[in-house]
Order: structure tokens, then sequence, then C-alpha cells
């Protein structure tokens, strides 16, 4: 599996958000926090913004906000933090098996 889907399928399963809702427009919390997590997994990963936004249908600049404010969003906001680390770790978790 890709990381692209990796990172999908992570959201999926650790924050309930669909394929569909994450790259929709819906700008409920949730789903906007879902779009954070998965550009900054993805960033972190060796996918470059513009492959990102290709993928979800974004403007390569709401790609760019999405990365280039993770970090702020994880200080300011303890339950976006939670939210970020279970799927980061779900990530790791994955990755490390293989």
């Amino acid at each position: 599996m890709n990381v692209i889907e990796t990172c999908v399928t992570i959201i999926n399963n650790v924050l309930g958000v669909s394929r569909d809702d994450l790259y929709g427009v819906h700008r409920d919390s949730e789903l906007v926090d879902a779009r954070f997590i998965f550009a900054h997994l993805c960033s972190v990963n060796n996918i470059k913004g513009n492959r990102i936004a290709m993928c979800m249908g974004k403007n390569p600049n709401s790609i760019s906000y999405y990365i280039n404010t993770y970090k702020q969003r994880v200080m300011k906001n303890c339950y976006f933090k939670e939210k970020a680390y279970l799927c980061e770790s779900k990530f790791n978790e994955l990755r490390k098996n293989g």
C-alpha cells in the first residue's frame, strides 16, 4: 500500500472519516481536522504538497496552509493533538510492521 492510501486508511480507521469526506468540501471541524492530519502525514512521508492537493482535489495553497500551521494547531488544541498523535502512532506502527 502506498503512503497516500495508508494515510487515507488511517484517517478512516482512527477518525472514522471516509475518503469522500476527507476529499470533500464540507467544513465540519472533524473533517477539517482530518484534512490537516492527512496532509501532515503525507508531507512528513515525502509526498509533495502539489501531489497531496491533486489527490484531494484541493488548491495547493490550502495544502500549504494545512502543513505550515499544523504544529500551531497541535500546540493550541489538545483535542486535535490527541487525534493527530493517534494517527501518527498508527502510521508508525504500520510502517514498522511493514
